[in-house]
């Protein structure tokens, strides 16, 4: 909802979101019963955003409100080695997260060229978990809590919560510099909340801290070559401090997955998008990015076990050092409608899904093998091409189109599930193959 309110503007977004999702996978990948799991995830959530909006003499304003409050139930049940008649294990958690902020944002036109823009914001969070987890679901042997080992059944509980709080902020310039260049710098600094894990996890990785980030960015954009061609470059410095990452692990028999903490990372690079029209009817588009993001040396993570590991060796999980797309759209004027022919290809270099260091202090953990994890770990680069031919009809308004994505049908593999220290799997998805269809549209 929008109120004008003549030197002030008002604007309210409210949101609500319920969701119910079940699903079942063999992790294994093979006709045996070995590693299996199913997930039902019930979540919903309420939010409002309250703004307050409007500008005096050269400067504009903003502030406002926002609440968010979020519920839901998580349920995990899986089994390894059923082909042996292990038993089933649960992972059983109901939670509760609030968070509140506040915010406010000025731009300030120091010329008709030049503003500076200064904005911050403070967040208040809560969250609130209670575990019920089993080790073995007939037995009901507590996997949690003050009962873990027993057969404590329906008394498996293990409530925590925790409250954070922490500023985010921004600060920057923008000069055009002509009509066709603009340049701009800018800084600014957040948080990923902090929280629980609702599944089972070892000693000590209970909770996760919050993640902070600051960075600093500057590029310019242009309209080039009497605005045939458009470029927009940007060049970024960022530090990450307490990184969230998830984690595959087989824990006392129990298939989990959890997030922890995992030091310090230092990231660096450069993007590039253009957009050329060389001739009636034609559009091409490119775009390219540059990515070095590693771990600082000496930044560690607590490991529950036997003390600090130094993570510097691995590399930083889904950062791949190079993404490129290009494409190109041709079309045409005629008597009976706007047909089109448009083909892309888009590239992503080799990038990680799972990286992890053994505890120089546990001799159960074999360097060998977690650098052989990490090596699975790392999915190849691949480039997919698409096509597409459409006919945009005015009378009546009608679009037909017919495509193609991944033409070539190649072969590649997207995500991943490394449990090779725990299950000695390292399970790959493959991607889309070759699909095709037509699609119609009409618009009134």
């Amino acid at each position: 909802m929008e109120l004008d309110l003549g030197a002030v503007d008002v604007k309210s977004i409210t949101a609500y979101r319920d969701s119910d999702t079940r699903n079942s996978s063999d992790i294994d990948g093979t006709p045996a019963n070995l590693v299996g799991a199913t997930g039902i995830f019930q979540q919903h959530q309420f939010s409002e955003e309250l703004q307050l909006s409007g500008t005096v003499d050269e400067l504009d304003w903003i502030g406002g409100f926002f609440y968010f409050d979020e519920g839901g139930h998580e349920v995990s049940v899986s089994q390894v080695l059923g082909v042996l008649g292990s038993p089933f294990n649960l992972s059983d958690a109901s939670f509760r997260a609030k968070s509140t902020g506040i915010f406010g944002q000025l731009i300030y036109h120091l010329t008709d060229s030049l503003r500076a823009t200064v904005g911050a914001r403070y967040t208040w969070d809560e969250r609130e978990i209670n575990r019920h987890g089993l080790t073995d679901i007939a037995a009901g042997i507590c996997a949690v809590g003050v009962n873990i080992g027993t057969a404590a059944g329906s008394d498996c509980n293990d409530p925590h919560s925790a409250r954070f709080h922490y500023p985010a902020w921004t600060a920057g310039l923008d000069y055009q510099l002509a009509e066709d260049l603009f340049v701009y710098a800018k800084t600014s600094g957040a948080a990923l909340a902090g929280g629980f894990n609702s599944r089972v996890t070892p000693p000590g990785y209970d909770a996760f801290a919050p993640e902070k980030v600051k960075d600093i960015e500057m590029g310019f954009k242009a309209d080039l070559l009497d605005r045939k061609l458009r470029t927009n470059t940007a060049l970024f410095y960022s530090w990450r401090n307490n990184v969230q990452n998830i984690v595959n692990e087989l824990n006392n028999g129990q298939l989990t997955q959890y997030q922890r903490n995992a030091g310090k990372v230092e990231a660096y690079g450069a993007e590039f998008e253009g957009t050329l029209l060389p001739w009636d009817g034609m559009e091409i588009t490119t775009a390219a990015a540059y990515l070095h993001a590693a771990y600082v040396k000496g930044s560690f993570e607590v490991n529950g076990l036997g003390g600090p590991v130094d993570r510097s060796d691995e590399r930083v999980n889904q950062a791949p050092k190079w993404t490129a797309s290009l494409g190109a759209t041709q079309s045409f004027d005629s008597l009976w409608g706007r047909p089109s022919f448009h083909i892309d290809y888009s590239y992503v270099a080799s990038r990680s899904y799972y990286q992890d260091t053994p505890d120089p202090n546990n001799p159960a953990q074999s360097p060998a093998e977690y650098a052989e994890a990490n090596r699975l770990g790392v999915l190849g680069g691949y480039g997919v091409f698409n096509a597409r031919i459409g006919l945009n009809v005015d009378e009546p308004d009608i679009e037909v189109s017919f495509w193609a994505r991944n033409l070539t049908d190649t072969k590649y593999y997207q995500n991943e599930f490394n449990s090779w220290t725990g299950l000695g799997i390292a399970a790959e998805y493959q991607g889309t193959p070759r699909t095709y269809g037509m699609t119609v549209g009409y618009h009134w």
